[in-house]
């Protein structure tokens, strides 16, 4: 994984959110929630290499600071959306 591949993996979140936004959420079943939570989970390992190798990813102190900000705005996201889905069952 390089550094590339961690802000694709932003993006690939954001394309997940936005997708299953297009939905109710009462109409979201758990399966489409692991279809946001896949990648996310992608992403947290990611950061966890970058915190036990960060050699191997170059990124600046900006850049680091952009991955885990982008991971805690995410994961609020996916968790609200999937809060929504729950409490209209």
């Amino acid at each position: 994984m390089s550094k590339e591949d961690v802000f694709n993996q932003i993006k690939s979140i954001k394309g997940s959110i936005a997708y299953m936004s297009r939905h109710s959420p009462h109409k979201l079943a758990k399966e489409d929630m692991e279809f946001m939570e896949e990648p996310l989970a992608k992403l947290e390992i990611a950061i966890r290499k970058i915190k036990n190798i960060p050699e191997c990813f170059n990124l600046t102190e900006n850049e680091l600071q952009t991955v885990h900000e982008e991971y805690k705005k995410l994961r609020q996201e996916i968790e609200k959306i999937d809060l929504q889905r729950i409490s209209w069952n």
